[in-house]
């Protein structure tokens, strides 16, 4: 048998190797190899939740959003910047009485969430960060018409995968499960939820672990949060009689080891 007679083989099986490294699951709208179907837990909630989705968030890896709507059973997602010509969620705001729906949005107008009606049956919730929020909601008079009503978190939040501005800042899978466990008088519930965000957040920092090029950038985001914070102590003008030469040492080494890995980076 000639080499000629082996390449066709071995092209097909790159293929297939191909094909399935790029397999992408439609339900969780991630590859395969990371689908988190499996961890979705199917939960009954009383008041229906709608999450409206800026278009930046939909091309995220890590959508606790589309999380939270898989495993609601009363949920729907509608991705858009702009919602006053959007036909599903007319339909669904036609639905209930207006004093029956809520939006979250910490506003200046927005009251707290627990002195919400008790009679709510709608609570729409805005994913997206907060400057992408905001334009939501001037780009959408429908928005401005829903009663605003703000979460005060009593939780430090739990989502660990992306820094969130402000110590009070909750993902959108813990918002909406403290806002069901107030309007829906059951500080207990939707606990699965939270165990299901952990569960994703383990298998998600798993891949990166074992990804070489994600290993790298983290280990480089960590030495240059460490250079950053030497020189400004360094340089400050407010520390007097200290002695700054463990530091510099520090920081010498420190910035030997970020050339080093800069220099070892996956290309």
């Amino acid at each position: 048998m000639s080499i000629k007679d082996l390449r066709p083989q071995k092209e097909l099986q790159k293929k297939q190797e191909t094909t399935e490294a790029r397999a992408f699951c439609f339900n969780c709208r991630r590859a395969k190899k990371v689908c988190i179907c499996k961890m979705i837990v199917p939960q009954k909630n009383q008041v229906r939740i709608g999450i409206l989705q800026h278009p930046n968030e939909k091309k995220k890896a890590f959508s606790t959003a589309l999380a939270s709507h898989l495993s609601l059973e009363n949920s729907f997602l509608i991705n858009s910047l702009e919602f006053d010509d959007q036909t599903m969620l007319h339909n669904e705001l036609e639905k209930f009485e207006h004093n029956e729906i809520g939006l979250l949005f910490p506003s200046k107008e927005a009251k707290n969430l627990e002195i919400a009606p008790k009679n709510l049956k709608l609570l729409l919730m805005i994913d997206g960060t907060w400057s992408e929020a905001k334009k939501m909601i001037q780009h959408s008079e429908t928005l401005k018409t829903i009663p605003q009503y703000q979460l005060i978190p009593k939780e430090k939040s739990r989502f660990v995968l992306r820094k969130e501005p402000d110590a009070q800042f909750l993902c959108t899978l813990e918002a909406i499960v403290y806002s069901l466990r107030i309007v829906e008088n059951d500080s207990k519930a939707y606990e699965k939820l939270l165990e299901m965000l952990d569960q994703m957040q383990d298998f998600q920092a798993s891949f990166q672990n074992e990804n070489p090029r994600h290993k790298k950038h983290f280990e480089n985001k960590k030495v240059m949060a460490r250079i950053k914070e030497l020189r400004k102590l360094l340089y400050s003008q407010n520390l007097e009689g200290i002695d700054f030469s463990e530091w510099k040492k520090e920081l010498e080494e420190l910035e030997k080891n970020l050339k080093s890995l800069q220099k070892n980076q996956p290309k």
